[in-house]
């Protein structure tokens, strides 16, 4: 699985895009780095993910590591808009579904962030607030 992260500091956002084949243990070493230095504002964009790799061990695997960086503290407060597919495929409905019930989960168990779904990175954008990446220059 390949991780970018790119940092506006000016809008306090990151971008987080994912691309190749799910792998739990790249996905756990990226959200690491990213948490040393996090941004009120992240999209994580899964679209290029290729999302027939992910089990449903790896979702839960996932769910326990929001959970564990939740009661840690280090998880700052603000929003996290995930960009899915858009369910073309019985895979990608199915990984929507799992990432809306990931969703759910975190709000049964006060996240401190507020977590979003969506299917473009504009309605992401539009949903955090944030200008779009025409209007910034890279920092």
């Amino acid at each position: 699985m390949a991780s970018q992260v790119i940092h506006y500091p000016g809008d306090d956002l990151a971008i987080l895009t994912w691309t190749g084949p799910f792998d739990i243990d790249e996905c756990r070493q990226a959200f690491s780095v990213y948490l040393l230095k996090p941004a009120a504002a992240d999209i994580i964009d899964i679209r290029r993910l290729y999302v027939t790799t992910i089990r449903a061990m790896d979702l839960f695997q996932l769910s326990r590591l929001l959970r564990s960086i939740s009661m840690s503290g280090t998880y700052t407060p603000g929003k996290t808009a995930v960009v899915a597919p858009n369910g073309e495929t019985l895979a990608a409905s199915a990984v929507y579904r799992e990432c809306c019930h990931l969703i759910a989960w975190a709000e049964a168990n006060q996240v401190t962030r507020k977590l979003g779904l969506f299917h473009t990175i504009e309605a992401a954008r539009d949903w955090l607030g944030v200008r779009s990446i025409s209007e910034r220059s890279l920092v």
